[in-house]
């Protein structure tokens, strides 16, 4: 996940339906061009930045638009989501998708396209959150607001921890684990940054999307 992803400012995310449902919307609204980080792998076309997002849950219903979410972004977007090979980065998205194995969420703009997913996978007492956002939509506040969605769903679920898996030089998902209000321990491995935070000690606006500030 790119640094670019970090929100620039803050955003509106009013909630719609009830809470806790796991199909709540929320809106947010792109802010600034993204910098330059490689062509997509269609080449893809340039998105509407006056539209608005929201956030839904995302199932095997979902594979089609997340398959096409994996062709509009870069390799290095891929390669910082994924960290095996790039051409089997289609072949996550089954089990991801796949609500036995934990929680899936998908940022859409309004006309319909899919530019980010965000997965809770169960893990014991812990959770593992995953984000991917699509190049043009990064540093627009859906990866933040993504992230806010799903710690609530682990807090809810009673989890203690949420952790995310990286490469040790990205710093752009501890930004956006420190944005959303969650206390980031690193824990250096042999090719991989693991960053934890512990739900206990969330602050009570973090664990809150309603009142996510980007």
């Amino acid at each position: 996940m790119a640094d670019s992803d970090v929100p620039s400012g803050p955003i509106g995310i009013p909630r719609q339906g009830p809470r806790g449902d796991g199909h709540d919307q929320r809106y947010g609204h792109g802010r600034r061009p993204a910098p330059g980080g490689g062509a997509p792998r269609d080449g893809g076309s340039a998105p509407d930045m006056t539209e608005l997002f929201l956030l839904r849950a995302a199932g095997p219903v979902d594979l089609e638009a997340a398959l096409a979410l994996h062709r509009r972004c870069t390799p290095a977007t891929l390669a910082g989501r994924y960290h095996g090979p790039l051409d089997e980065a289609d072949d996550y998205l089954p089990h991801l998708l796949d609500p036995r194995h934990g929680r899936a969420l998908a940022a859409r703009t309004v006309s319909g396209r899919l530019v980010g997913l965000g997965h809770l996978l169960w893990d014991g007492a812990e959770a593992e959150v995953a984000l991917l956002v699509e190049d043009a939509w990064q540093r627009r506040g859906v990866g933040s607001s993504l992230l806010s969605a799903l710690v609530e769903m682990a807090s809810r679920e009673q989890r203690e921890e949420v952790y995310a898996v990286c490469r040790p030089a990205d710093p752009g998902m501890a930004a956006v684990m420190r944005a959303v209000g969650l206390s980031v321990e690193r824990h250096p491995e042999e090719d991989a940054l693991v960053l934890s935070a512990r739900l206990t000690a969330l602050p009570t606006a973090a664990a809150s999307p309603a009142r996510a500030r980007g």
